[in-house]
């Protein structure tokens, strides 16, 4: 199953596994894509590409979700975008106050705004950006053979999977 949208502590671990960003930079630079980055003409201007960095909600607007399932839909198809939209809980000390940390318009792709970022706001909202849209998807589905083998008092069990349906991995994984 893919994982909830980033709240500020696991953006904060995945930059600094995946991107090796300090705790320091990574707050620097999603306050840079919060606070605004001039797009140029073509998109109208200075947009803010994310929303507020600092939340230990995972909640997500109706409109977001609405956005994120018409952008699944019509980029990967209906196989991709579950039949019952997801809810991730989020604890009982959360304050709740702010959305979890989503792109603020799902269709600023993180190829179409590549030119006017710097390297690290372009890492740091990819990784933003194909976190949320993995979080909406489907599971990846897997078969799994396993054989186990008894010879005299030795015992051997040897597993191997394959993926059947790729889901939300066509976005994000873990490892990479």
């Amino acid at each position: 199953s893919p994982m909830p949208p980033f709240i500020t502590s696991t953006m904060q671990q995945d930059a600094f596994r995946k991107l090796s960003f300090q705790t320091k930079k990574t707050m620097k630079v999603a306050q840079e894509l919060y606070e605004g980055v001039n797009l140029g003409a073509e998109f109208g201007g200075s947009h803010g590409l994310i929303t507020y960095m600092r939340t230990d909600s995972l909640r997500i607007s109706t409109d977001a979700a609405n956005a994120a399932q018409a952008y699944i839909i019509s980029k990967y198809g209906t196989e991709f975008y579950p039949s019952r939209k997801r809810v991730f809980k989020t604890s009982g000390a959360s304050q709740d106050a702010h959305e979890a940390i989503r792109p603020t318009y799902i269709e600023l792709t993180p190829a179409a705004v590549k030119d006017s970022l710097t390297r690290e706001q372009f890492r740091l909202y990819q990784l933003i950006w194909k976190r949320f849209v993995a979080s909406r998807m489907q599971p990846a589905k897997y078969e799994t053979t396993s054989v186990k083998i008894a010879a005299g008092e030795y015992r051997f069990t040897v597993s191997a999977s394959k993926v059947l349906f790729e889901g939300f991995r066509t976005v994000y994984t873990e490892s990479g």
